[in-house]
């Protein structure tokens, strides 16, 4: 699952590609309700969850991949939609990149200066809420210089899930981990973690 400001034919796109063309993975991308082709919808987190919960029933029903099989891969507030797919035993394992520990954790980080934004956010997108509950290998990448989701959130969440690796991408932001050595580092980290779940 894609971050806020993306799309599924721009980063989804070209993560799958290069998984099918280098390890020859197959890649499942879901979109949003609201975003990009799929027009139909609002995106809110139930919505969005239950469209991930539906696709996810589709690649096992009619795909006939296994859960086990199946690892969800989340980038910044798509990783909270990877965590809850797994926390609901959808899939196997998960990988986390850039994620924050929840939106009301990313208003305190913007908006200092606002009392109590759990009370203004609708959709919490709660990663620290999910990651005890999650008994699955989980890979949390983070850039050590995000500059949107600060790096101590993806730390924090990692440390709540029990059966979590970190890696860190030194050097990395939030928007530069689909290229160059950051991208080179991401593959890198989930050959490992795939290696590790044979």
């Amino acid at each position: 699952w894609h971050g806020n400001a993306d799309q599924i034919g721009n980063v989804g796109d070209h993560l799958g590609h290069v998984l099918k063309t280098t390890r020859g993975l197959g890649f499942y991308g879901v979109e949003y309700p609201g975003y990009a082709l799929c027009g139909g919808g609002f995106p809110t987190e139930e919505t969005i969850l239950w469209g991930a919960a539906r696709a996810l029933q589709h690649l096992r029903e009619a795909l006939g991949v296994a859960p086990e099989d199946t690892v969800a891969f989340g980038q910044s507030i798509g990783g909270a939609v990877a965590l809850q797919m797994t926390r609901r035993k959808h899939c196997g394992a998960c990988v986390l990149l850039s994620s924050f520990a929840s939106l009301p954790a990313m208003c305190r980080e913007v908006f200092p200066f606002v009392p109590a934004p759990e009370k203004l956010v609708k959709d919490p997108f709660d990663c620290v809420d999910a990651a005890p509950d999650v008994d699955a290998p989980v890979l949390c990448l983070h850039g050590t210089r995000d500059e949107i989701v600060p790096y101590a959130q993806g730390v924090a969440v990692s440390k709540l899930l029990p059966r979590a690796t970190l890696v860190s991408l030194c050097g990395a932001g939030h928007n530069d981990t689909f290229n160059g050595a950051a991208f080179r580092r991401v593959l890198d980290a989930l050959d490992d973690f795939l290696k590790g779940l044979a």
